[in-house]
Formats: structure tokens, C-alpha cells, sequence
């Protein structure tokens, strides 16, 4: 509910780019005005806002995320409008390692195999000011 709040959305929805786009509130001390990207309840709609930016990183790019980079991937299809996205925590020994949210009931880490990561998006990555 905390993190779909702050879009104007009730519980029953998801809310994977809701608790990314609240972490970032929380690193801006609850100003909205000073995120880098409009709170966000929208995976894939997220890495747009990303991508207009100039911020986005596409799958085989050759980009290493960074520890507090978003992570994108599709659902159902490629083409779709449905998507999931994580924050990444690390980077090492060809492991991601994420921070996500709606992928369980609750905020959990996860790990992929960096080199065999399927979905995938892109990345998203806010540089230091």
C-alpha cells in the first residue's frame, strides 16, 4: 500500500516499479520534485522515462549496471505492455544481484546469472550529481 500510495493506486495492483520508484523518493528525503524520473507505478513505462533521459542502457550494450540502477524485463511478450523491474544491488563474479518487489508478497533479493539473463529490457542508470 506504501508504495502504490504515492501513484494515486490501491492495493491489488501491481507494484514492482512502485517500490522501485518509492526507493528512489526515500534517497530524495520524500521530495518528488527532486527524483530524477516522475514516481512511476509502470515497469516498462519507468525505462521509457529512463530512456528519454538519456539514462537507459539496452541488453547487449556492454553496460555493467551499478549498485541503485534499475533492471527491466518483459512479461508474456516482448511486444506487450507487461514487465517487472528490480534495483540492482551488485554486480560480482557475473552474478546480479537485485532488490524486487511484487515478484513474491514481499520485497525480496534475488540473483541471475548475469551472462544467461532472459527478458531482459535494459537498464536504467541515474548518474551521480
Amino acid at each position: 500500500k506504501k508504495y502504490l500510495t504515492p501513484a494515486g493506486l490501491g492495493e491489488g495492483n501491481s507494484w514492482c516499479a512502485s517500490f522501485v520508484s518509492w526507493c528512489y523518493l526515500q534517497a530524495r528525503k520524500g521530495k518528488m520534485d527532486s527524483m530524477p524520473f516522475p514516481y512511476c507505478p509502470g515497469a516498462r513505462a519507468l525505462l521509457q522515462k529512463f530512456k528519454a533521459k538519456g539514462m537507459a542502457y539496452a541488453p547487449n550494450s556492454g553496460y555493467e549496471p551499478k549498485p541503485g540502477d534499475i533492471v527491466v524485463w518483459w512479461r508474456e511478450k516482448l511486444e506487450g505492455w507487461l514487465g517487472h523491474v528490480g534495483l540492482v544491488y551488485q554486480l560480482k563474479d557475473g552474478m546480479l544481484y537485485t532488490i524486487e518487489g511484487n515478484k513474491s508478497p514481499k520485497v525480496q533479493g534475488f540473483s541471475y546469472v548475469f551472462s544467461r539473463m532472459e527478458k531482459l529490457l535494459g537498464f536504467g542508470h541515474v548518474p551521480d550529481a
